[in-house]
């Protein structure tokens, strides 16, 4: 969301619908496969974020 918000802010565009669905596939393939602990709580916190803008 931090790198989403600067190039808007710089006037860069960026896609973010394409982002949150590749953050929601990391999520699944996180699920699948198990592990990565800590990368799901960020990735909650990132699609909230991205969910409000």
């Amino acid at each position: 969301m931090d790198w989403l918000a600067e190039c808007r802010r710089i006037g860069l565009s960026a896609d973010g619908e394409r982002i949150a669905r590749v953050l929601k596939s990391l999520d699944a393939a996180i699920a699948e496969r198990g592990g990565q602990r800590r990368a799901r709580g960020y990735l909650e916190r990132q699609l909230r974020r991205l969910a409000k803008s």
